[in-house]
């Protein structure tokens, strides 16, 4: 699978050394470069120190990137046994934020399979998220009527969904149609939301979830926003659609479910179509066309 990013991906070595120097004078560290990670699309490096610890490094400069707060909301949730990174060094150096963070174990659960008890425990994760907000939360249904209707500036754009193809340009019709109905529907406000709650972020060990990493887009909303993420790359699994349909159907309701949806299907068509080859944005336009049959049809 590919996903949309949150973080510059065109960081060259050169950037990354001088973030971490910068890290070093701030902090008394001895971090080193080892290498960029070997899966995802967003800027994350290794590094280790002196005695060979190894950590994760991330830095950005969009207002996106957040992990000031995604260190605040997941030491929460880490309290409660929730499998976050801890957040070690958390700073900014020139209009750059950065945060060298735990390194957790386990292969991503998007090179594998997900697994009856593995689902059971992601939506054990999931209410665990349930209003455990650590700070004040708002009603987040307008920031998601703006990425339908006006997009975001780093992802998201709608544009893109305008411009490619009829197909993608009746789909965005049908979206703001979507987010119109859902505009003043109730919607939680205090969970934790990872944002980018997919198979690339979750880690496992057996049947155990070892992590779920890359929390630095976070919000404070309705924690079913996660799985109808989740829902969308694993669609075409109807052991793994269904139970997540049905458990975040007993929280939220279906108007700001197929709002998320929406959301999710214009983030990774936007992603696809300006960053990945015809094949790969085709094929993500018939994975939302089938999602869209099943959840999104017209009344």
């Amino acid at each position: 699978m590919f996903f949309h990013q949150l973080t510059d991906t065109t960081q060259t070595d050169a950037e990354v050394r001088d973030v971490i120097e910068a890290i070093n004078r701030a902090h008394a560290a001895a971090l080193a470069l080892e290498a960029r990670t070997s899966s995802g699309e967003s800027g994350a490096y290794v590094v280790h120190d002196a005695a060979g610890a190894r950590f994760i490094l991330k830095f950005g400069r969009g207002h996106e990137f957040e992990p000031g707060r995604a260190a605040r909301v997941t030491t929460a949730v880490r309290a409660l046994g929730y499998p976050a990174p801890e957040y070690l060094i958390v700073g900014e150096t020139g209009g750059v934020r950065y945060a060298v963070q735990q390194m957790l174990s386990g292969e991503l659960l998007i090179h594998s399979t997900v697994t009856p008890p593995r689902l059971a425990a992601i939506l054990a994760l999931n209410r665990l998220q349930r209003s455990r907000a650590p700070e004040p939360g708002a009603n987040w249904l307008p920031e998601l009527s703006r990425s339908i209707f006006a997009g975001f500036e780093e992802y998201c754009r709608v544009d893109t969904m305008r411009n490619h193809s009829p197909e993608t340009r009746r789909m965005l019709d049908r979206f703001q149609r979507i987010a119109e109905v859902a505009g003043d529907a109730p919607c939680p406000a205090s969970d934790v939301v990872h944002w980018d709650f997919h198979g690339g972020n979750i880690l496992v060990e057996g049947d155990r979830i070892s992590g779920v990493i890359d929390w630095d887009g976070l919000r404070l909303g309705d924690a079913s926003f996660d799985l109808m993420t989740l829902l969308f790359y694993s669609y075409r699994e109807e052991h793994v659609r269904r139970p997540l349909w049905d458990e975040a159907q007993s929280y939220s309701s279906e108007r700001v479910l197929r709002l998320y949806l929406a959301h999710v299907i214009i983030r990774q068509l936007d992603w696809s179509i300006r960053n990945h080859s015809r094949h790969v944005s085709d094929f993500f336009t018939g994975f939302a066309r089938d999602l869209m049959r099943t959840y999104l049809a017209e009344a």
